[in-house]
């Protein structure tokens, strides 16, 4: 191997473990998401979008129809017809669509990190979201990256703070966050509907100092919207604005982590379906009642995964006890 080829070999090497490393750094897999009580994120009352491509019978799409999917620039039609979608254009720009998740982003400065937003249907029930990013003692067993995750303070099964640890490859130093999560009731989204949401951000807590072995990332805002569709089947609305801190170009930050609401959401689709909840915890069962609603806003034309229609049929047996 002549001298040119060894410095090309050096230099490829050199930025494909500058990449690793910094992609893992980026926490939103894991720290958004997860370094909540109750969940990691959504726009909380933001204004929305003109252009979902939620299809419910994905799983019935063939791999080419899929692949014209997944590298489309385009915009398509909104199928929720919720109300707060209507101006998401106006806000936010169109990246792609990947594994029927709809990715955004908003930017308010150059320098500032990202926020990145993904909106579209987990097939699983809105219990088992709930209570997988809920549930401490399981968090590590499926959120990306995260190490460790405990309870500070609780003020109810919905309200609390937690401390969470991220980890990264060396030479990179480990994150953790401090985060207060509050899942409330949404009113004003819709004039329709209403919604679940999960409000979360970092704060500081005299009990959690900052390590020296860790760097403390910052949470600037993230929540999550739901909606039950059915048994099986729930609209989320996720997006997040996180600060890594440390060393790494925020550009390099905003330009890894854009496709975290997709991992993300999966990630939490897989273990939600694989850990069914017989007795939701009472107040998540009071609270998504009052979200139940017989006839969704999606097109009628429009079957849910197992060929029911969504509407006009008592689709939410399950929660009408």
């Amino acid at each position: 191997m002549n001298m040119i080829s060894k410095i090309s070999t050096s230099i490829g090497i050199a930025v494909a473990t500058i990449a690793t490393i910094a992609t893992t750094f980026l926490l939103m897999a894991g720290d958004t998401d997860t370094s909540t009580v109750i969940t990691t994120t959504a726009s909380s009352t933001s204004s929305s979008s003109s252009s979902l491509s939620m299809d419910v019978e994905a799983s019935t799409t063939s791999p080419e129809q899929a692949t014209r999917k997944e590298h489309r620039t385009d915009r398509v039609e909104n199928k929720f017809h919720y109300k707060y979608l209507n101006d998401l254009n106006k806000e936010w720009k169109f990246i792609h669509s990947k594994g029927g998740i709809d990715i955004y982003e908003k930017r308010v400065h150059n320098d500032s990190p990202v926020t990145f937003r993904g909106i579209g249907i987990v097939r699983a029930p809105i219990a088992a979201i709930l209570h997988a990013v809920r549930e401490v003692e399981t968090a590590v067993d499926w959120t990306p990256n995260l190490s460790l995750k405990k309870i500070v303070h609780l003020n109810s099964h919905i309200d609390g703070i937690t401390y969470n640890v991220h980890s990264v490859p060396w030479p990179a130093t480990n994150r953790d966050t401090v985060i207060h999560s509050k899942l409330i009731l949404e009113t004003d989204l819709d004039p329709k509907y209403k919604f679940l949401n999960v409000i979360s951000k970092s704060v500081e807590v005299k009990d959690i100092p900052e390590y020296k072995d860790r760097v403390r990332a910052v949470l600037h805002r993230c929540g999550v919207i739901l909606k039950p569709l059915g048994n099986n089947a729930t609209y989320i609305d996720i997006d997040a604005q996180m600060d890594a801190k440390g060393m790494i170009p925020k550009w390099f930050v905003n330009f890894l982590q854009k496709d975290w609401p997709h991992d993300f959401i999966k990630s939490l689709e897989k273990h939600a379906q694989s850990h069914p909840i017989a007795n939701p915890h009472p107040e998540f069962l009071k609270l998504i009642k009052e979200v139940i609603t017989p006839e969704e806003p999606l097109d009628s034309t429009k079957t849910s995964t197992n060929g029911s229609s969504y509407k006009k049929r008592n689709i939410f047996s399950k929660y009408s006890s």
